[in-house]
Protein backbone atom coordinates (compact mmCIF):
# COMPACT_ATOMS: atom_id res chain seq x y z
CA UNK A 1 0.00 0.00 0.00
CA UNK A 2 1.07 3.58 -0.60
CA UNK A 3 1.66 6.50 1.70
CA UNK A 4 -0.14 9.58 0.40
CA UNK A 5 0.61 13.11 1.64
CA UNK A 6 -2.18 15.68 1.70
CA UNK A 7 -1.43 19.40 2.08
CA UNK A 8 -3.39 22.47 1.16
CA UNK A 9 -5.55 25.29 2.43
CA UNK A 10 -8.58 27.20 1.29
CA UNK A 11 -7.29 30.68 2.13
CA UNK A 12 -7.01 31.82 -1.50
CA UNK A 13 -9.93 33.90 -2.73
CA UNK A 14 -9.90 32.09 -6.07
CA UNK A 15 -10.49 28.69 -4.47
CA UNK A 16 -13.86 26.91 -4.66
CA UNK A 17 -13.71 26.03 -0.98
CA UNK A 18 -16.67 23.66 -0.86
CA UNK A 19 -15.47 21.68 -3.89
CA UNK A 20 -11.95 21.28 -2.51
CA UNK A 21 -13.12 20.30 0.96
CA UNK A 22 -15.67 17.83 -0.41
CA UNK A 23 -13.08 16.24 -2.68
CA UNK A 24 -10.60 16.05 0.21
CA UNK A 25 -13.10 14.23 2.40
CA UNK A 26 -13.82 11.78 -0.42
CA UNK A 27 -10.09 11.20 -0.96
CA UNK A 28 -9.67 10.42 2.75
CA UNK A 29 -12.46 7.87 2.61
CA UNK A 30 -11.24 6.18 -0.57
CA UNK A 31 -7.61 6.23 0.58
CA UNK A 32 -8.56 4.46 3.80
CA UNK A 33 -10.82 2.06 1.92
CA UNK A 34 -7.92 1.04 -0.32
CA UNK A 35 -5.60 0.49 2.64
CA UNK A 36 -3.27 3.45 2.09
CA UNK A 37 -1.56 5.32 4.91
CA UNK A 38 -2.63 8.96 4.71
CA UNK A 39 -0.23 11.69 5.81
CA UNK A 40 -1.63 14.95 7.18
CA UNK A 41 -0.31 17.75 9.34
CA UNK A 42 -2.93 20.32 10.28
CA UNK A 43 -6.23 20.09 12.08
CA UNK A 44 -7.41 23.50 10.86
CA UNK A 45 -10.84 23.42 9.23
CA UNK A 46 -9.30 25.59 6.47
CA UNK A 47 -7.08 22.75 5.27
CA UNK A 48 -7.55 19.67 3.15
CA UNK A 49 -5.81 17.73 5.96
CA UNK A 50 -8.80 18.21 8.25
CA UNK A 51 -11.24 17.05 5.57
CA UNK A 52 -9.10 14.03 4.70
CA UNK A 53 -9.28 13.03 8.37
CA UNK A 54 -13.08 13.41 8.29
CA UNK A 55 -13.17 11.01 5.34
CA UNK A 56 -11.01 8.52 7.23
CA UNK A 57 -13.33 8.84 10.23
CA UNK A 58 -16.34 8.14 8.01
CA UNK A 59 -14.62 5.04 6.65
CA UNK A 60 -13.80 3.85 10.18
CA UNK A 61 -17.44 4.18 11.22
CA UNK A 62 -18.67 2.34 8.11
CA UNK A 63 -16.13 -0.51 8.37
CA UNK A 64 -15.35 -1.03 12.04
CA UNK A 65 -13.60 -4.35 11.37
CA UNK A 66 -11.04 -2.81 8.99
CA UNK A 67 -8.08 -0.70 10.09
CA UNK A 68 -7.26 2.73 8.73
CA UNK A 69 -3.89 4.47 9.11
CA UNK A 70 -2.89 8.12 9.48
CA UNK A 71 0.54 9.64 9.94
CA UNK A 72 0.61 13.08 11.48
CA UNK A 73 3.63 15.07 10.27
CA UNK A 74 4.42 18.24 12.25
CA UNK A 75 7.36 20.46 13.02
CA UNK A 76 8.24 20.46 16.71
CA UNK A 77 6.20 23.61 17.30
CA UNK A 78 4.28 22.48 20.37
CA UNK A 79 1.09 21.74 18.42
CA UNK A 80 -0.35 18.24 18.40
CA UNK A 81 -3.28 18.01 15.99
CA UNK A 82 -5.75 15.14 15.91
CA UNK A 83 -5.42 14.20 19.58
CA UNK A 84 -9.15 13.73 20.25
CA UNK A 85 -10.03 10.08 20.78
CA UNK A 86 -10.77 8.46 17.46
CA UNK A 87 -12.29 5.26 16.21
CA UNK A 88 -10.75 2.10 17.68
CA UNK A 89 -9.85 0.92 14.17
CA UNK A 90 -7.88 4.10 13.39
CA UNK A 91 -4.13 3.74 13.84
CA UNK A 92 -2.27 7.04 14.22
CA UNK A 93 1.49 7.45 14.08
CA UNK A 94 3.13 10.81 14.80
CA UNK A 95 6.24 12.16 13.13
CA UNK A 96 7.77 15.27 14.70
CA UNK A 97 10.55 17.24 13.08
CA UNK A 98 13.07 19.56 14.70
CA UNK A 99 12.55 23.25 14.00
CA UNK A 100 15.81 24.87 12.95
CA UNK A 101 16.56 28.45 13.87
CA UNK A 102 18.69 30.70 11.69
Amino acid sequence: MAKILFKGSTHSASVDRSAILGASEALGYVGAERGHTLLVGSESANTVDHQVKLGVDRFCRAFSQRAARLEIHRPDDGKAPFTAPGAPNLQIERQVYAVSTP
